[in-house]
């Protein structure tokens, strides 16, 4: 065994009878109840994301669905229009070709959601709408829940970009999008969405905690494993923040490196290096979850791990025999002693 790793016994077992039962000092209140944004859709990436469904619900009439367009857009290059993928029923030219829609359409934009977890959530979006007046023809915004749609937004259009903010129930199943129109008089654009956000307000704090530590570590940089999670179909875990001492009593403080001033980390396991703590030390070590509504995990009463940190290999000197001089007899007595500050001496080697 190499020399550095020698430890006390004696010292091992004193350590693991020492109990953490004083106050952890609470250094960061928790928050109250925060919002987290479930899904942000601006469709600058060109394309309809892998999460979103575009469906024709009337193909009686030719198909008619919703796709990403440059050619209005509220923000950035690119925003949904509801007629972007199909062509005229009368003339069988392309939707795009003269910008309008079809008659006898409903075309669908979907989008499936799990977010039981939230006590309130708000879908956002701006939109621009042209269709006739008078008729058949809508943008729409509908939720799906318990099976049921419902129908919480109908507009004809203003021909310029509004903002509307929708309340949802939180056992929503599906969000849609869909443009209806009725069988004449469609020489129109129709409707086109952009930056498209649904928000939820969650109150429930995440939980963390340290995985289990060897009693010592023979390295300054070492590997901190934890565990952390949220509710079931709540925000989710934003980061988690290191806490420590290098004792049995005192305050906690939050780890950081140069390179994560504010300490806080999103994988498991966190590298900790002593240099930028107490160096060489015993060590008190807890999380702290923060989820992505910003509701914070409440310190733990004790710590979740501990450990000694001692990368100093133990000294040793030979007491006898002494000198430089030739030994004449076959059998010799040896003696010496050891000695290391941190562990301390499991064993000798020789």
């Amino acid at each position: 065994m190499p020399t550095h790793l020698l430890r006390s016994r004696a010292l091992a077992a004193a350590l693991a009878a020492i109990t953490l039962t004083s106050a952890i000092a609470l250094l960061a209140a928790r928050t109250r109840a925060g919002t987290a944004v479930v899904i942000s859709e601006d469709f600058e990436s060109g394309i309809l994301g892998s999460r979103w469904t575009a469906s024709d619900g009337n193909p009686a009439s030719g198909s008619d669905y919703w796709g990403i367009s440059g050619y209005r857009t509220h923000t950035g290059n690119y925003s949904a229009w509801c007629a972007e993928v199909g062509t005229q029923s009368g003339t069988g030219q392309n939707n795009t070709a003269v910008h309008q829609y079809d008659d006898n359409m409903q075309a669908d934009l979907t989008v499936n959601l799990s977010v039981s977890g939230y006590a309130s959530l708000t879908l956002s979006f701006y939109y621009w709408s042209r269709a006739e007046a008078g008729g058949g023809d809508y943008l729409e915004g509908w939720y799906i829940a318990g099976g049921v749609p419902t129908m919480i937004f109908q507009n004809r259009g203003t021909s310029n970009w509004n903002l509307v903010s929708l309340p949802v129930p939180n056992n929503v199943e599906q969000l849609v999008v869909r443009f209806t129109s009725d069988a004449a008089n469609h020489g129109f654009e129709g409707a086109y969405v952009d930056d498209l956000v649904l928000t939820g307000v969650e109150n429930n704090p995440p939980t963390s905690d340290v995985s289990p530590l060897p009693t010592y570590e023979n390295s300054k940089v070492f590997d901190i494993p934890y565990v952390a999670s949220d509710g079931a179909n709540e925000s989710g875990v934003g980061y988690v923040e290191l806490w420590y001492r290098n004792a049995t009593t005192g305050t906690f403080k939050n780890y950081t490196r140069p390179a994560n001033p504010l300490g806080r980390w999103f994988l498991s396991p966190i590298r900790f290096d002593a240099a930028y703590a107490s160096n060489e030390s015993y060590y008190e070590f807890y999380t702290i979850a923060v989820d992505n509504a910003g509701n914070r995990e409440a310190p733990p009463l004790t710590a979740d791990a501990t450990t000694t940190v001692d990368a100093t290999p133990p000294t040793l000197s030979i007491t006898a025999p002494s000198g430089s001089g030739w030994l004449t007899n076959s059998a010799v007595n040896v003696t010496w002693q050891g000695a290391d500050a941190s562990s301390g001496l499991d064993h000798y080697e020789t």
